[in-house]
């Protein structure tokens, strides 16, 4: 009861009117709508690519019927107009496909279903001229083509189907314009393709209509399953942690206590449910934001790289630790449209970077053993436009628990690929040395825990030192987490660590802030080596 109540206080508010009218959406999250509307965009634009080659083809054969009969400036204006609208719907289907993979935004998909509109509507209008000046100066087997051709254009209304108001802008003009040229002919024959033209245009845009409220329904159903999955998810996790709870204690002093941990643990629940509920309208909104920490080279102080790390920052609520988003997603499966848009987005920030500049992208284990994982990072790939062997999956060691044939698949493809695998937070938890022999690593990442021991505590230095015999022996890359004085990074240097990462250089600033970090690091590098100079020979 408390997940359907809490289902329907989700209720979508800024649904499409004329959605809410039909029902449709009704009972659905605000999320759903938005995804709903996105799909729907998306399946228009998927379909409308093909027809795009239907209405050149169409345009030119029509130039080569008629140019003796119409005159060459109708027809090449018909040619122009047609090439220009359709190369702009292509360019616009381009362009959201881009803005979906980043984690598309409400405003950007209400400004991509007006621009479809607007798009179908003009040319629609545009093709309702071909009968009106085609049809009346025209042979009897030029007439034929004429009206062929206006009932295909009727008929390419299935291909803008999904959103039907993109289909009955266009096809409607079509079909008003059809009849005026065919009946002011006032031709019995005429006058009865107008009519039969114009019956067949109901037909289709009936069925039309049928269709796009069947693809609604289709995604509908698809994204209801998949909010009702989190939601009983979200709530095994609450039942879990109520059962891991200990008795209430039996004294009146411990009974005190005990209300007092309920509340603060009725409190965290609420903060989880809260946060779940909000993590998929916060990254369809843009409230999530990707900020890059610095990976500097030990040896001359050049940025080598970046990595990505999630930031989310609340209206009204402030910053929400990646602590708190990270095991609420992963509970929920949604960490994987995370590191899906992660990619993207990290691939083409990181695509405007100096080109040996690479990024890192952490990868949730849930996503790696999944296997379509490889389509998401070509995916990514392909969109930036960003050399495969500039970018580089974070892994912890967590992925090999148990893992299977998928992860071990994904992770030598990935390789094959000449994407760089870097094992994170060595050291800790399960680490073993076989991982590094049985799977294609690239880096691995010594932990901040080490770093920190460094130059006060023997173990601690001990261990550092076993990390880079190692990696030596097997030619495997070394990071250093978590570095934070000069001194660390001396000591690091010394024992031939490759690369460095810590607050010494940088905490994650945002994308507009690196270019100034690509300058001020290497200079700052270099002023303090010529000061241990200057301290040597005074020495």
């Amino acid at each position: 009861m408390a997940a359907e109540a809490e289902i329907r206080a989700a209720r979508v508010n800024r649904s499409p009117a004329r959605f809410r009218r039909a029902g449709i959406l009704r009972d659905l999250p605000e999320v759903c709508g938005f995804q709903a509307r996105t799909d729907l965009l998306d399946e228009t634009l998927t379909l409308a690519g093909y027809s795009a080659l239907l209405h050149l083809t169409t345009a030119l054969l029509l130039t080569v019927f008629f140019w003796d009969t119409a005159g060459p400036a109708y027809l090449l204006g018909l040619l122009a107009a047609i090439a220009a609208l359709v190369g702009l719907g292509l360019f616009t289907r381009r362009r959201f496909r881009q803005t979906a993979a980043q984690g598309p935004s409400e405003p950007a998909i209400d400004r991509g279903i007006r621009l479809a509109n607007a798009l179908a509507l003009t040319l629609g209008l545009a093709w309702a001229t071909m009968p009106v000046v085609l049809f009346a100066p025209a042979d009897g087997d030029r007439r034929l083509i004429v009206v062929g051709v206006a009932a295909g254009l009727i008929a390419d209304a299935y291909a803008l189907g999904p959103l039907l108001s993109v289909s009955y802008l266009f096809a409607i003009p079509v079909v008003v314009g059809s009849f005026l040229g065919l009946a002011r002919c006032a031709e019995p024959v005429a006058l009865s393709l107008a009519i039969l033209l114009t019956v067949y245009a109901a037909f289709v845009l009936t069925s039309v209509t049928r269709m796009a409220r069947l693809s609604l329904q289709r995604i509908l159903d698809r994204v209801r399953v998949e909010h009702q999955s989190r939601t009983i998810g979200r709530l095994i996790n609450e039942v879990a942690a109520g059962a891991e709870a200990p008795p209430l204690p039996a004294s009146a002093s411990a009974e005190e206590g005990g209300r007092s941990f309920d509340a603060l643990q009725a409190q965290r629940a609420r903060r989880r449910r809260d946060l779940d509920a909000a993590m998929r309208p916060a990254l369809a909104a843009g409230e999530m934001a990707l900020h890059y920490q610095p990976l500097v080279s030990l040896c001359d102080g050049r940025v080598v790289g970046f990595e990505a790390l999630l930031r989310w920052v609340r209206p009204g609520d402030g910053p929400v630790s990646p602590a708190e988003i990270i095991p609420i997603a992963e509970s929920t499966g949604f960490v994987v449209e995370i590191g899906r848009w992660a990619l993207v987005r990290a691939c083409t920030e990181a695509a405007n970077w100096p080109a040996l500049v690479r990024v890192a992208v952490n990868i949730s284990s849930t996503h790696l053993r999944l296997p379509d994982f490889l389509d998401d990072v070509r995916a990514a790939l392909a969109r930036s436009g960003l050399a495969p062997e500039r970018l580089e999956i974070e892994i912890t060691e967590s992925v090999f628990l148990g893992s299977t044939p998928t992860v071990l698949d994904n992770l030598e493809r990935l390789h094959a690929l000449g994407v760089r695998i870097a094992l994170d937070d060595f050291g800790t938890g399960f680490s073993s040395l076989s991982y590094l022999t049985r799977f294609p690593v690239d880096k691995i990442k010594v932990d901040r825990a080490f770093v920190r021991d460094l130059g006060r505590r023997r173990e601690g230095q001990a261990v550092i030192d076993a990390i880079m015999v190692i990696a030596r022996t097997l030619g495997i890359e070394v990071t250093a987490e978590g570095v934070e004085t000069r001194e660390q990074a001396d000591l690091l240097r010394l024992k031939r660590c490759d690369n460095a990462q810590g607050f010494l250089y940088s905490p994650a600033r945002p994308p507009q802030d690196l270019a100034d970090l690509l300058v001020r690091i290497p200079h700052r590098h270099d002023r303090a080596g010529a000061a241990a100079a200057r301290k040597t020979r005074s020495a």
